[in-house]
């Protein structure tokens, strides 16, 4: 049985739950889609 510090986690976090939060996932593929409109934008040369 585990009990008191070894289940210390963020507020609303339970860790026997495996799958990713849903607003994490929601974020990672926002900074995806930033970062890779980022290194187009980067690349881009007009002249």
């Amino acid at each position: 049985m585990m009990a008191g510090a070894e289940m210390l986690g963020r507020r609303g976090e339970d860790h026997r739950l495996e799958a990713p939060r849903p607003a994490t996932t929601r974020r990672k593929e926002k900074e995806a889609e930033r970062d890779s409109a980022q290194q187009e934008y980067d690349q881009f040369r007009p002249f």
